[in-house]
């Protein structure tokens, strides 16, 4: 038997007070007269003799009372095989998770203190001559340094939660690389975690050294709770000032129990502009729509909040809506060209302009986003060169072609865009049925939030062409035998639209069809729809942001960005006219920030944590075990307190502790005392 505390054993010597008491006796006996003694005698003999036994069972209890209390202190424990392992000067590697997943609690606890309180006393387990190193989802350069007790329990008292999370492999590959250097022969590492599924990775493909003892603690409740926020994506390409808009959301329940009647909130510019409440099954996920009316033009700070506990570090969703302005539509036309100019005076956000081709300057095509040209049979060098100039800088060109074209200037328009030469075709009315559409490739990304229900047997529009533009760019719409009636095809940065018959009821009845109207407005929101995003995550290396032609990315330019009592200058560059950010994930928090330009703000971006972080799916101690049980050096704790785990870890590394019996035995010799003092009369 071994002791913990072996200095409480001087303790022992407190025997002799309950023994200096028996033999010295200072309690006087009393003297009692009686007229006669003679029939005394024998009852003063046996009085005598069970006073003194009773004074002796006494005097035993109060000696063994001692002795097992101080051994209670002394802390006994029976040695075990492996308590070799906390002998000499051991090195421990220890690794925190503090992510936040370990906002999750149990027993009333974060699983991050209760993690705390585990490492703090388990260095009262090993030497006072054990070096120590430590670890967090961080990676800092100052924990590369063994450290003492002291040292390393001043580290833990800095821990807090980071955005940052690392997949087993890397942590271990860093903890090994840190023990290389240490020449000692009893080596542990050490795991404090939840071990989430999602951040971590695959457990089963890790290498064990052998010479290394490994002691995985996973802290983590079996009944998890958390909502988060997976993806949310607007209804409509355009948000619309003074109109309704709709912004669509999926929130996942990754939690093991039913969330009911959770009300979800939509702020814009801090302020409530809509709410729904959902249930969400565990493991599941559930979609929501939030209808918002918005004023003024630009860009808005936006978030989607709930009330969602213990974990809360992704209860908010940050992101930015970008208020479109009016979408100026030039539509230059031969003939009647009422359809198209009806279709787009529907709507208030376009401010379309109507004019015959040959009388217009077309110097003004540039501030323009869509030009439509509707039955325009001859194209003007004039014009040809102003289209070329608006389609490489971003503009969309959409043609409808006249029943006559002027084949000349129309091989000229292909030759400016490298397009195939275009064939004239002759009408062909006797075979109405060979010229009919397929139906859309609903996969197609043109064709995203056109139809509520996508039927593939919807009943579709015919049309004569009169012209063949080969075989060039992305086909939006076929004929049924395979042929495109309208394709697109990227020129520069803009996109051309071909059509390849005439908006004539001679030609097609599509202006009379109801894919009509979506198809022309589906044209013109892209014509101004950036690669833009609604917001940005920290787990992304490098984020790309477009600042657009009016705060276009300059090559020597400095940004920075500024937040919530933040700012910081990240390394950056410039590439193809987009602005690329390192962002030091580890010192920001969710949240806005603009980038700013010479004192001036030139946009605001919004920053969310990792999804896969909201992930509450984590190995159990059961799948643990399973995936290491070929490692004998390899031990998997169960936990629910820093207590179960510090005597769970004392008990196979040191030994089986008898302090509990001997505080029982204690306890039991103090209760005999009593009551040979309270019942032997």
């Amino acid at each position: 038997m071994n002791f913990l505390y072996p200095q409480f054993l001087f303790g022992l010597l407190a025997i002799s007070i309950p023994i200096a008491i028996h033999l010295f006796n200072l309690q006087k006996p009393r003297k009692i007269l009686f007229p006669n003694v003679r029939f005394l005698k024998q009852v003063q003999q046996n009085t005598s003799n069970q006073l003194k036994l009773k004074h002796l069972l006494i005097l035993l209890s109060r000696i063994c009372f001692i002795i097992f209390l101080v051994l209670t202190f002394a802390q006994p424990f029976l040695i075990n095989k492996d308590a070799g392992r906390m002998k000499g000067k051991p090195f421990v590697s220890v690794y925190l998770d503090n992510s936040f997943s370990m906002q999750n609690e149990l027993s009333q606890e974060s699983t991050l203190d209760i993690s705390v309180k585990s490492i703090q006393q388990l260095t009262s387990l090993f030497p006072g001559t054990t070096s120590y190193g430590f670890l967090t989802n961080d990676f800092e350069g100052k924990d590369q340094y063994f450290r003492n007790k002291d040292k390393l329990n001043e580290r833990i008292a800095e821990i807090n939660f980071s955005s940052n999370y690392r997949d087993a492999t890397s942590i271990l590959k860093r903890q090994h690389e840190s023990m290389l250097s240490q020449g000692a022969e009893n080596k542990h590492i050490l795991w404090f975690s939840d071990f989430q599924k999602s951040t971590l990775g695959d457990l089963s493909s890790l290498k064990f050294d052998s010479s290394i003892h490994y002691h995985f603690v996973p802290v983590q409740n079996v009944e998890i709770s958390n909502v988060s926020v997976d993806s949310l994506w607007l209804a409509s390409p355009l948000v619309k000032a003074g109109e309704n808009n709709l912004l669509e959301a999926n929130l996942l329940n990754s939690g093991t129990k039913e969330v009911r009647e959770l009300t979800v909130k939509l702020y814009i510019d801090n302020i409530q502009v809509s709410s729904a409440v959902i249930d969400i099954k565990p493991g599941s996920y559930t979609k929501t729509s939030f209808e918002f009316n918005i004023n003024g033009e630009g860009q808005k700070k936006a978030s989607i909040r709930f009330e969602d506990h213990p974990v809360v570090f992704d209860n908010e969703y940050f992101f930015t809506l970008n208020v479109s302005p009016k979408i100026n539509i030039l539509h230059l036309y031969e003939g009647s060209g009422v359809y198209v100019s009806d279709v787009y005076s529907n709507e208030t956000i376009f401010d379309a302009v109507n004019n015959r081709s040959g009388d217009f300057d077309y110097s003004k095509i540039s501030t323009t986003d869509l030009v439509v040209l509707d039955a325009v049979s001859t194209i003007s060098p004039a014009l040809l060169n102003s289209l070329k100039d608006f389609v490489s800088k971003g503009g969309s060109l959409l043609i409808f072609p006249a029943k006559e074209i002027d084949k000349k200037t129309y091989e000229a328009f292909a030759l400016q865009f490298q397009l195939p030469v275009p064939v004239s075709m002759k009408k062909d009315t006797t075979q109405k049925n060979a010229y009919e559409m397929s139906s859309p490739d609903f996969s197609n990304p043109f064709f995203s939030n056109v139809f509520e229900k996508k039927d593939p047997k919807m009943l579709m529009p015919y049309a004569f062409p009169v012209v063949q533009w080969g075989r060039r760019g992305e086909p939006l719409l076929r004929y049924k035998n395979g042929e495109s009636f309208l394709s697109v095809v990227h020129s520069g940065k803009g996109a051309l639209y071909l059509a390849a018959a005439p908006l004539d009821n001679d030609y097609t009845n599509l202006q009379k069809h109801s894919f009509f109207v979506p198809m022309m407005y589906k044209i013109a929101f892209n014509s101004i729809v950036s690669s833009e995003r609604l917001s940005y995550s920290f787990q992304e290396p490098t984020i790309a942001i477009d600042l657009g032609e009016e705060h276009q990315a300059k090559a020597n330019a400095i940004y920075s960005l500024q937040g919530k009592d933040f700012n910081i200058i990240p390394a950056q560059w410039t590439s193809s006219d987009l602005l690329m950010l390192d962002l030091p994930s580890e010192q920001m928090r969710a949240g806005f920030y603009d980038l700013i330009l010479d004192g001036k703000v030139q946009k605001t971006i919004a920053l969310n944590y990792g999804k896969q972080e909201s992930r509450m799916d984590c190995y159990t101690s059961d799948e643990l075990k399973k995936m290491t049980a070929q490692y004998k050096n390899v031990k998997i704790y169960n936990t629910e307190n820093s207590d179960q785990f510090t005597d769970s870890f004392r008990q196979d590394n040191l030994g089986t502790p008898l302090w509990k019996y001997f505080l029982i035995g204690a306890l039991l010799f103090l209760l005999i005392e009593i009551l040979l003092i309270r019942f032997w009369k």
